[in-house]
């Protein structure tokens, strides 16, 4: 039948603890497989500073920031020290099969705060 996952960003404030996100992702709640969701780490950079939970679009920043995936979940985001506005890091995000293999083998990708 295939794989479950139950997904959850939360933030922590003042001693308590909120859920920022939740989803989930099972086989037995939809038999369209292109719908199911998937965690993946990318590498990305001259980035928008993302947080876990929040969502964001990937896109090409090489050619004018083209947008390849428009919206996506951000579960996790490894970034390195930087004082520039632009950031580089490894993000781990929430991809269709389809959004997946737009993202495949793409280089100099980023992620770009929704508005």
């Amino acid at each position: 039948m295939g794989d479950a996952a139950v997904t959850m960003a939360v933030s922590k404030a003042h001693d308590q603890w909120r859920i920022v996100s939740f989803g989930v992702n099972s086989p037995l709640l939809s038999n369209d497989p292109a719908s199911h969701r998937q965690a993946i780490e990318l590498y990305v950079s001259r980035s928008d500073l993302i947080v876990p939970g929040t969502h964001a679009s990937i896109v090409l920043s090489k050619l004018g920031d083209k947008v390849l995936v428009p919206d996506v979940l951000v579960l996790n985001a490894r970034w390195k020290v930087s004082l520039s506005s632009q950031h580089e890091g490894f993000v781990t995000v929430l991809l269709t099969p389809t959004e997946m293999e737009s993202v495949k083998g793409v280089e100099d990708l980023s992620l770009r705060a929704l508005k």
